[in-house]
């Protein structure tokens, strides 16, 4: 029975061979829906680990306080004192800190671009445990100085443009000269904050007040205790809103509400995607058995032969399927490589750690086999239904 097998398989790979230019559209359709499905499952899988790194670099146990709406419809605004009163009355936060988050003309060497301009106290370094790749942080003496500290990309793209370290240098930022006092290594992007870190330049609060030409905060981070957790502070800090500023409407964003709706949104983002590449392989699975069909029809003088001289209607049968079966292998392999391939590019381009969504990839392999069964079954029975006297007649 293995010897049999064995020959059938060799037929099947002759086949395969004769007609090797319709075998290759088909892996080629193949290969692009399995890649699509590695790739897109495994660039949605990385999205999510870089949110929740995000999370986990500006620290778990921070929530971010602001004010929803824009302007003409918030209930107020959020000022720097709040923050002292937050940090002073509720229990369950350890520290707080405001934020006013403005946009200026920053200008690094001849080039100049609208960015994020934040000002912060020396307060928020600890508060959200900010690391420094060069340089020192904002201080208590910079108040009222020209100092900034610049977010990593924005440091980069100042020491490429420079030819060496920003630190000391001086830099334009909305038509002020400010010097760089220091550079923080890369953060990434959080669902707490309505800002990029690595984009973005921190100078003093006074200093971007004068910038914006207001005073108030636009974030307030409170950091909270270890005791704390569930929905304990955000109760009490509404409390106390409601207490010391009636009628204003804060929105809180905790780490926990952004890691449910991180994962909220990857399913959403995981499931469109696999649902782009299950067409894509719905696609390639069409071509499989549009090949195996066009092969039954132009080999049915083979069949006849093979027939005439005591191939069973069953080794016929089998050998079509080996035929698609292979076809679905080698696609998946081809289209497992594709998908990384094209995953560790878009890694690449973005910055991000490669991964590898593994559920992606088993499913990937499941299906190729189950596509070069399925698309298998109907030429193989078209094959055994062939007349071997009127095909040796054609």
């Amino acid at each position: 029975m293995r010897a049999r097998l064995g020959e059938l398989a060799r037929e099947a790979a002759a086949g395969l061979s004769e007609s090797r230019h319709r075998s290759l559209f088909a892996l080629a359709g193949l290969a692009i829906g399995i890649g699509a499905v590695v790739a897109l499952t495994s660039v949605a899988a990385m999205a999510r680990r870089q949110a929740l790194a995000g999370l986990r670099e500006l620290g778990t146990d921070v929530v971010a306080i602001s004010v929803p709406g824009g302007e003409g419809r918030r209930s107020g605004r959020l000022q720097p004192g709040d923050a002292a009163a937050l940090a002073a009355n509720v229990p369950s936060l350890r520290a707080a800190t405001p934020l006013l988050v403005t946009r200026a003309e920053v200008r690094l060497g001849a080039a100049a671009r609208p960015t994020a301009v934040i000002g912060a106290a020396p307060e928020l370094r600890s508060l959200i445990r900010l690391e420094l790749a060069a340089g020192r942080f904002l201080s208590p003496l910079d108040r009222g100085a020209g100092y900034c500290v610049l977010g990593a990309r924005l440091g980069a793209r100042a020491s490429a443009l420079g030819g060496g370290s920003p630190i000391g240098r001086a830099i334009d930022i909305g038509g002020r000269t400010m010097t760089v006092a220091g550079v923080l290594g890369a953060v990434g992007e959080s669902p707490v904050l309505p800002f990029r870190l690595d984009e973005s330049v921190l100078v003093p609060l006074p200093v971007a007040a004068r910038l914006a030409g207001r005073s108030d905060a636009d974030v307030i981070l409170a950091g909270l205790t270890a005791a704390s957790g569930g929905s304990a502070p955000a109760e009490q800090i509404r409390r106390l809103f409601a207490l010391t500023r009636p009628g204003l409407q804060v929105e809180i964003a905790s780490p926990d509400a952004a890691r449910a709706q991180v994962a909220r949104a990857s399913r959403l983002l995981t499931v469109l995607l696999a649902a782009i590449g299950a067409i894509s392989m719905v696609l390639g699975a069409v071509g499989v058995m549009n090949v195996m069909v066009m092969a039954v029809s132009h080999r049915r003088r083979e069949i006849g032969v093979r027939r005439s001289i005591g191939a069973s209607r069953r080794d016929i049968r089998v050998q079509f399927l080996l035929e698609a079966v292979a076809l679905g292998v080698v696609g998946g392999i081809v289209g497992v490589a594709l998908g990384a391939a094209a995953a560790a590019a878009v890694a690449a381009v973005s910055g991000w750690p490669f991964a590898l969504a593994w559920w992606g990839l088993l499913l990937a392999v499941a299906v190729s086999v189950s596509v070069g069964v399925g698309s298998g079954l109907f030429p193989a029975y078209l094959a055994t239904r062939v007349d071997p006297v009127n095909a040796l007649r054609e």
